[in-house]
């Protein structure tokens, strides 16, 4: 016999033992639950792993500072002049 030797053709229609239910459906669905639960679970407020974040409000600011200026020659398309107005 080659292949699965564990392998047992059924019939159509036949009905299928629990056991063979329960280890392919039942397990298998719950693994996969837990893994999706689990994550949201570890990555959520009520986690044990994660502490109170601190931070309670924030704000961010930029500014751009130019101190060269430019000087190009739109015929050319080259720098005609390159200085600073310090």
């Amino acid at each position: 016999m080659l292949g699965n030797r564990y392998y047992i053709e059924k019939k159509v229609g036949e009905k299928q033992l629990f056991g063979d239910k329960f280890l392919c459906g039942y397990l298998s669905g719950a693994f996969i639950l837990t893994l999706m639960l689990g994550t949201l679970y570890l990555f959520s407020t009520y986690s044990v792993f994660i502490a109170l974040n601190p931070i309670d409000t924030a704000s961010l600011k930029f500014n751009f500072v130019i101190s060269n200026t430019i000087v190009i020659d739109e015929n050319i398309r080259t720098v005609v002049r390159k200085y600073n107005e310090n």
